[in-house]
């Protein structure tokens, strides 16, 4: 992905070179994804070796929305195995430690994003909060989590451990560390 996402700013660069212009209001902004957020030709494997080696054939519908509106894809960060447990950790990638802390826990179950962003490596980031899966990494990590109200972005290409029956409705977020990001987002994302 960091290879892909050094091609895209170069080609950005280019096209506002050659053209005077930019690709959208996001244009060269990165941004990184937890591994729940279905990106084409890449696994989402939510910590689940039975997910590894499985790449989505469509990309979430966060991710085709903010590449269209010029944002840079860096990374997808790591989730705990199943997505709900306030630790960050599972076989496949292995424990996410805390960006602030050596030795502590970053936080779940969006702590691959807190820690990434905990030491500036993204600008900002998107996970999912159920029960605090965005607000306790980002406490746990030195930055700052924003939960939009229930229904205020779509969650289609978002993985889910729980079955269909469960009724626990888990949201999109954004983790930032700098808070004009957001509402830089936020309009760009309605206005799409």
């Amino acid at each position: 992905m960091i290879a892909e996402a050094i091609e895209t700013a170069r080609a950005h660069d280019a096209h506002q070179s050659s053209t005077g212009t930019t690709l959208g209001p996001l244009h060269g902004l990165p941004y990184t994804l937890k591994d729940l957020f279905a990106v084409e030709g890449y696994d989402t494997s939510y910590g689940f070796s039975s997910r590894c080696n499985r790449p989505e054939s469509e990309s979430s519908v966060l991710h085709s929305t903010l590449s269209r509106l010029g944002g840079i894809l860096l990374a997808k960060t790591n989730v705990p195995q199943t997505g709900l447990a306030f630790e960050c950790g599972n076989p496949v990638w292995g424990v996410t430690q805390n960006p602030v802390v050596t030795g502590f826990s970053c936080g779940g179950s969006s702590g691959g994003e807190a820690a990434l962003l905990g030491r500036g490596g993204s600008v900002v980031g998107f996970g999912s909060d159920i029960g605090g899966s965005l607000r306790i990494p980002a406490g746990w990590s030195g930055i700052f989590s924003l939960k939009p109200v229930n229904g205020r972005f779509t969650t289609r290409g978002h993985a889910s451990s729980s079955p269909p029956l469960v009724s626990v409705t888990n949201e999109r977020h954004a983790l930032l560390s700098l808070s004009l990001s957001f509402f830089f987002f936020c309009f760009a994302l309605e206005d799409s």
